[in-house]
């Protein structure tokens, strides 16, 4: 059997607006009806069906945006390969959680739903994304449950054991000072605007933003500007989005907003999500940070590494004492 490099921890059931399952597979359970012609591998004797590695590996080129022509037949054989090692674990965890006698009542389920729903601009593309998949609720809600079963025997067996010492942490940070260094950073304000439909309408979207562009730098004040035309989620607050680095999650503004100075607007940047007008309060250059300021970020850090390292630990004993059979030569 083809053994993973890494644990693949299990991902709450996420219902993506692409239409896709993040970390989707149909609710197994020991009364499964038999499924011997299209059984790939047996965990304690529960099947693992074709048809749920088939579900997965497309769910994950969808959210990779890829499509299965584009891959090389080895490189699909190896993504099926660690897809069905990602089932066998899940499975192992599963029936752990239940022999661990972890109970997860209604409320706790529903409270998961509501979060996953609202990730959806729309009920209707929330039950279209049901519809795309053949899920139904009553799916959902069980695949739901049986995460939030394996969440907390993680937590339980794994992550509540682990600790991060001051001494490990004062060990790291003298072994990676320069990692540590915090980052040039931008306090920016924006003016955001999405750039979609036809030609003629992202023509009269740009259009429209160089006439902000003309106001803010004609001395209109960017807040109210932003208050007034900015469709970004901080645009009640006059735009704030905060402290901006290279290296953090918005590096096309980042890298527009470093190159300006406190007080300048930036000319209009577009990304793949639309326009943005940006406005510099401050700039803080980079520079060395102490133990102190850096003690939170290490012991995260350190945890992360010591949580996957417990949890890829305690898969292999649950595998070691569960019979795996894989009854496919090649997935």
């Amino acid at each position: 059997m083809h053994r993973p490099n890494r644990v693949w921890l299990v991902i709450p059931l996420s219902l993506a607006p692409l239409g896709f399952a993040q970390g989707w597979a149909r609710p197994a359970s020991a009364s499964s009806p038999p499924q011997a012609a299209t059984t790939l591998a047996r965990v304690n004797g529960v099947d693992i069906p074709t048809n749920r590695l088939e579900q997965r590996v497309r769910m994950t080129l969808n959210r990779m945006s890829r499509n299965p022509s584009e891959l090389s037949p080895e490189e699909l054989q190896a993504l099926r390969s660690q897809m069905l090692d990602m089932l066998v674990q899940e499975e192992v965890l599963r029936q752990a959680s239940v022999q661990a006698g972890i109970k997860i009542g209604d409320p706790e389920v529903e409270k998961r739903l509501a979060t996953m729903e609202a990730s959806f601009s729309t009920p209707e593309g929330y039950a279209r994304s049901l519809e795309e998949q053949g899920l139904s609720a009553a799916e959902v809600r069980e695949q739901i449950r049986q995460n939030l079963a394996i969440e907390a025997l993680i937590k339980s067996k794994v992550t509540d054991q682990v600790a991060v010492s001051k001494e490990e942490v004062a060990q790291y940070f003298s072994a990676n000072r320069e990692k540590l260094r915090r980052a040039e950073s931008a306090h920016v304000q924006e003016i955001y605007v999405p750039l979609r439909g036809s030609v003629q309408q992202k023509t009269q979207t740009r259009q429209a933003m160089e006439g902000v562009l003309r106001e803010a730098r004609g001395g209109k004040d960017f807040s109210q500007l932003a208050r007034e035309f900015s469709r970004g989620a901080n645009a009640s607050s006059g735009g704030d989005i905060g402290w901006l680095t290279r290296n953090g999650p918005k590096p096309l503004l980042a890298a527009a907003a470093l190159k300006l100075k406190p007080g300048e607007i930036s000319d209009i940047v577009e990304t793949p999500g639309g326009l943005h007008l940006l406005k510099v309060l401050e700039i803080k250059p980079a520079s060395n940070v102490s133990l102190e300021e850096a003690q939170a970020q290490i012991e995260a850090k350190l945890r992360e590494d010591k949580d996957q390292a417990a949890l890829e630990r305690y898969v292999s004993d649950l595998k070691a004492g569960a019979r795996i059979e894989i009854l496919a030569a090649s997935p």
